[in-house]
């Protein structure tokens, strides 16, 4: 379990994720020192992070369940995590071994992702696709008062926009998604644009409702070491009713409608395993028309909102995956900035490394033939469709399912 202090700081960057230091320590009574270096902490420790994450309207993509073939689990569920549309991924008890929810962007993106996730070593699976999200996504704590929560709460943003994000909206989502509290210097030195033209266009972005940032913790840390699916079979005629109710639960994680018998899925956190019969009772005392067709319980979180499990990081094909950067080798990347307008550049201190999410929207924004960029493709690795940046005819391009040159 973490402090009261700790679950006061995360709720209260739930509610603003780029709250200022100074703003945080009037609301909370810490000083700013103290409350960022607790953050800090948290962050190292992996035990809660920022991101960034698609506005409701674009939010949409597959629930997937899989039955690994004997012996493959883990390899499954590493192939999965590594997968930068694949952002949740549990272990479950019953006749399905895991569960994934994927995010994409496009169509093509949601068809390819499935593709590649068939294609891995599974004994059988089956995913339904969402159109939208009810509740989840905007999931907080609630340990700050009313008073609270209203003093750290920044500009409420419109109703989101449901045509293509631009290309500055899909990079800065990219530069945020492992840390929504990146500086406007550095977000400014990535993108080849100045720190206040940056913090113009991020606000912007933000009050159209185009881009969310949020705040998560390490849910067993916070007093929820369980989690649970629910099948729920819903009217249509009352299913935008039922998810915008059951979408708003506390509990709720995940609730989306999906094209299936159970028309509406929901992830639930749970303090106590009772508590999921306790769930599946108020559903239906609510709403009288539905039904709970199926459940079943999440045994462990493998990868929660794009941000891996720490038992799972690899040093060798992972870097700070606690805070979910994704990333995949790129020979001879090292340093190097990649493509005119500079969206992202490989990490000094990390040679040959770059976000594999960053590189896919560097190879979205400049397609010129003659570009660096267009150097860089994605490949299938080892037969697991595991999503992979690397030149395709250099030292790289002959890469091992473990996720390196071999």
């Amino acid at each position: 379990m973490i402090s009261e202090t700790d679950l006061e700081i995360v709720h209260a960057l739930q509610v603003e994720p780029r709250a200022s230091w100074a703003t945080i320590s009037a609301t909370l009574e810490v000083s700013a020192a103290t409350a960022a270096r607790r953050w800090a902490a948290l962050q190292d420790a992996g035990v809660a992070w920022t991101g960034a994450t698609l506005a409701p309207a674009r939010f949409r993509g597959a629930v997937v369940e899989v039955r690994c073939a004997p012996g493959r689990s883990d390899a499954v569920i590493e192939a999965l995590c590594e997968h930068p549309d694949v952002y949740t991924v549990g272990r479950t008890a019953g006749k399905h071994d895991l569960f994934a929810l994927t995010l994409s962007p496009t169509p093509q993106r949601l068809g390819a992702c499935l593709d590649q996730v068939g294609r891995l070593p599974l004994a059988g699976h089956r995913a339904w696709v969402y159109p939208r999200v009810f509740g989840g996504p905007r999931w907080t704590l609630g340990v700050l008062s009313r008073t609270q929560i209203d003093a750290v709460r920044g500009p409420a943003p419109r109703a989101s926009r449901t045509q293509p994000a631009s290309p500055f909206e899909t990079a800065v989502f990219a530069a945020l998604s492992a840390d929504g509290r990146r500086s406007l210097t550095d977000l400014g030195a990535e993108m080849g644009l100045s720190a206040n033209a940056v913090g113009r266009r991020l606000d912007q972005v933000r009050r159209h409702g185009s881009l969310d940032l949020r705040a998560d913790v390490a849910r067993p840390l916070a007093g929820w070491p369980w989690a649970a699916m629910l099948w729920v079979a819903v009217p249509d005629a009352l299913l935008d009713q039922v998810g915008h109710d059951v979408g708003g639960w506390p509990e709720v994680r995940f609730c989306a409608p999906v094209v299936a018998a159970a028309t509406l899925v929901l992830v639930v956190n749970l303090r106590d395993l009772d508590e999921l019969e306790a769930i599946g009772a108020r559903l239906v005392a609510r709403h009288h028309q539905v039904q709970v067709m199926d459940r079943r319980v999440v045994l462990r979180l493998e990868k929660c909102t794009a941000t891996c499990s720490t038992r799972r990081a690899s040093p060798r094909a992972w870097s700070r995956c606690s805070r979910g950067d994704v990333r995949g080798h790129v020979p001879g990347g090292g340093g190097h900035r990649l493509g005119r307008g500079a969206v992202g550049r490989v990490s000094a201190a990390a040679p040959g490394v770059v976000p594999v999410r960053l590189a896919r929207v560097l190879l979205e924004l400049d397609t010129s033939p003659r570009s660096r960029v267009a150097q860089y493709v994605r490949q299938e690795v080892g037969g697991c469709g595991v999503l992979w940046v690397g030149h395709p005819s250099g030292p790289g391009s002959r890469l091992g399912g473990s996720g390196h040159a071999q």
